[in-house]
């Protein structure tokens, strides 16, 4: 059908000249009497020219509109007259095919119909072709050249001159040619959608109109923040998120019996607290979750802590609002409680470190024995030759005390070693091979099987540990390690040990207290003070 072109699709010589062109070939190819035998071959030709020129004028109208991206819209009762052309010629095309044929002596088919018409057409379309270019040449311009030309966006400054108007009402877009927005968006103009009228359109390139400013700050948003070097804050937590996140915690320790595992992992994490470093947080170490990051989780005291990480993870996932370091603190807590031992006054709101480059260097967490050279430590600061003296830098280096020091130690009333961690303890013992019931509720279920523990009922939070130790009697499978007997060896450490052993009550009381010293080493709080709950 024919290509339908408004007003702002001028077609140029691009398309003028083929158009033209076409319509020689179609009088042409109406009979075989010029030249014998050529009919079939100017009518292809005539076929291809047509092609052409719907092409160009095509093409035109993209170059017409400024981004070569959309057709234009065309306003009905403005089509162009080159639009009429090619229509006519299109119909003339139609009646050229349904011609009369004679045979003549020579043998030549003769199309009796195109023979009257093609006279008439080639004077036609010469004269105005002809007529055309000499106009052309008069006005001083190209015979290529076409005035439409002036109507494409040709520049940068052409191209902001170009207008896109959208409804409000159903977000049709209207785009007239540069210029011609009178002729094609008048006052009377009217939505062919909507019927809205042109009041209710808005210029979608007018860079002061407030909807266009939106437009572009929605837009710029995604790239600023991936520009940015400093990441989103995160999410406020709530005390609501907070019991949430306790409530799986204690499902997963409880199923898992990851209760020693826990406590592990949330005191390496805040056991890296350096007391003495003046630098901004978090360059202090402590209670701040870098222990999720390499290096500090290939430390060699680190080794198996990811499994309590992973563990961890879908309460991560169900409370993004809880902080890793306030997970990692509040398992510990939980781990305690569950296992029977004191209910802990904890705070959380903890912020997190951001990536490994806060992560805590190597050395900073005790020996339980001595290494290579008869000395306790792993860096120079922290080494020693004695037990007691190797436990005192450490936890002074973190501001604990004596009390506190053997306090701490009692947790190991709770878990075991194992050779593949510390490399410290037996394959497996009586009591971890899953024979006995380890749970202060009886229930069975260790964990994994393997390893030595401290005391019989491993999984219970007591003061059995500080009974085991200074027994001579003990069973010979419990585990008592240098730093577990120099407790009661120490004259700075021994008489806390001893009390620790004859009450329970007055272990679980400096035991909570150190605990929760303990979990907040290093902590940033977000509010400042933190949320109980």
């Amino acid at each position: 059908r024919p290509v339908s072109l408004s007003g702002m699709q001028r077609a140029s010589m691009l398309h003028s000249f083929p158009l033209s062109l076409s319509l020689v070939l179609m009088a042409l190819s109406c009979t075989d009497a010029f030249l014998p035998g050529t009919g079939p071959f100017l009518r292809g030709l005539r076929h291809d020219s047509i092609a052409t020129t719907r092409q160009s004028a095509m093409r035109t109208s993209m170059q017409l509109r400024g981004d070569g991206y959309k057709p234009m819209i065309e306003v009905p009762g403005h089509a162009h007259s080159d639009a009429i052309l090619l229509a006519k010629t299109v119909a003339v095309q139609e009646q050229v095919e349904n011609v009369e044929k004679v045979e003549t002596k020579a043998g030549i088919t003769i199309n009796t119909k195109g023979m009257g018409q093609a006279p008439f057409w080639v004077a036609v379309i010469g004269g105005l072709t002809v007529f055309q270019m000499i106009k052309k040449k008069v006005e001083g311009r190209s015979v290529l050249d076409n005035k439409d030309v002036k109507y494409i966006a040709s520049n940068e400054k052409e191209e902001k001159e170009l207008h896109i108007f959208a409804c409000e009402g159903c977000g049709y877009e209207m785009m007239p040619a540069r210029g011609r927005e009178g002729k094609f968006f008048p006052d009377d103009f009217k939505c062919p959608i909507c019927s809205a009228p042109k009041e209710k359109f808005w210029d979608m390139n007018d860079p002061t109109d407030p909807r266009n400013q939106e437009k572009e700050e929605e837009a710029a948003a995604p790239a600023a923040a991936a520009k940015s070097d400093t990441p989103p804050p995160p999410p406020k937590v709530t005390a609501a998120d907070l019991e949430g996140a306790k409530k799986m915690i204690e499902g997963i320790v409880d199923k898992t019996n990851s209760n020693p595992l826990m406590i592990r992992l949330a005191w390496h994490d805040a056991g890296t607290f350096d007391k003495s470093v003046a630098a901004p947080w978090p360059k202090a170490g402590g209670a701040v979750a870098s222990i999720r990051f390499q290096p500090e989780l290939n430390h060699g005291a680190n080794a198996g802590v990811i499994t309590a990480i992973k563990l961890l993870e879908p309460v991560k996932d169900a409370f993004p609002a809880v902080s890793y370091a306030d997970l990692f603190q509040m398992a510990s807590a939980v781990g305690v409680e569950l296992a029977g031992g004191p209910k802990i006054d904890m705070i959380y709101g903890r912020v997190d470190v951001s990536g490994p480059e806060d992560c805590s260097p190597e050395g900073n967490l005790p020996d339980a024995e001595a290494g290579e050279g008869g000395k306790y430590g792993g860096k120079p600061e922290m080494e020693d030759t004695t037990a007691a003296g190797h436990l005192r830098k450490v936890f002074y280096r973190m501001g604990l005390t004596d009390e506190e020091i053997v306090a701490l130690s009692g947790a190991h009333t709770l878990g075991r070693a194992y050779k593949d961690r510390s490399g410290l303890g037996a394959e497996k013992t009586k009591f971890t091979d899953g024979s006995k019931a380890v749970r202060a509720d009886g229930k069975e279920g260790i964990g994994r099987k393997g390893g030595s523990s401290w005391t019989e009922q491993w999984l219970k939070f007591d003061n059995s540990y500080f009974k085991t130790v200074p027994d001579a009697n003990a069973d010979p499978e419990l585990l008592k390690l240098s730093t577990d007997k120099t407790l009661f060896e120490d004259e700075g450490f021994k008489p806390f040990a001893e009390k620790f052993r004859d009450s329970e009550e007055e272990f679980f009381k400096s035991y909570a207290a150190a605990h929760k010293k303990l979990s907040e080493l290093g902590s940033k709080f977000e509010p400042e003070g933190g949320i109980k709950i």
